[in-house]
């Protein structure tokens, strides 16, 4: 988080870094390092997290004349069992979004799955939906849920390690 990437892979940053523009509209699930990367570009940008302690860091790191642009929600786990949140829960600061608003949505936080349901009909015709770490068995039924969009899967080395972790990058098809 340090040099202000996501951990996520080189490509999948090269990618964004060439797509995003000022003002667009960014949405991501897991706060970090993307943060800083996309309130640096200008965007305007919503994210959830659900550990306490990591949003202070990054809300630590965030430039202040960046913050402005800036909705971050801190979702705490409300079953008492595990300090993660139910999806329901995890993903209710999205109902606050218009439909077919959103330009990019990164999803690299808990409830991947059910982060792409949300996703589908928020995100603009010709937007993007990233899924980091799309190889996991468990993530698998995102890939059905979107068989009319079209997919890009990236692997090589990310920000963060030595790994080489895919992602996909599926682009939502236009009206018309």
């Amino acid at each position: 988080m340090q040099a202000g990437f996501p951990w996520i892979n080189y490509a999948t940053i090269q990618f964004m870094h060439h797509f995003i523009s000022k003002n667009m509209r960014v949405v991501e699930c897991g706060a970090g390092g993307s943060s800083i990367f996309f309130l640096t570009r200008g965007v305007h940008l919503t994210s959830i997290e659900h550990d306490e302690k990591w949003i202070e860091i990054v809300k630590n790191k965030v430039a202040p004349e960046t913050q402005n642009n800036w909705a971050y929600h801190l979702i705490k786990s409300d079953n008492g069992i595990t300090d993660i949140p139910s999806a329901e829960s995890y993903l209710l600061p999205l109902d606050q979004l218009s439909d077919s608003s959103i330009d990019l949505f990164l999803i690299d936080g808990r409830h991947r799955v059910e982060s792409v349901k949300k996703a589908i009909n928020k995100i603009k015709p010709g937007g993007f939906l990233i899924l980091d770490n799309c190889d996991r068995p468990e993530y698998s039924k995102s890939f059905e849920l979107l068989t009319n969009w079209s997919l890009k899967q990236i692997s090589c080395i990310t920000n963060s390690s030595e790994f080489v972790t895919p992602v996909a990058i599926w682009k939502k098809p236009s009206l018309g």
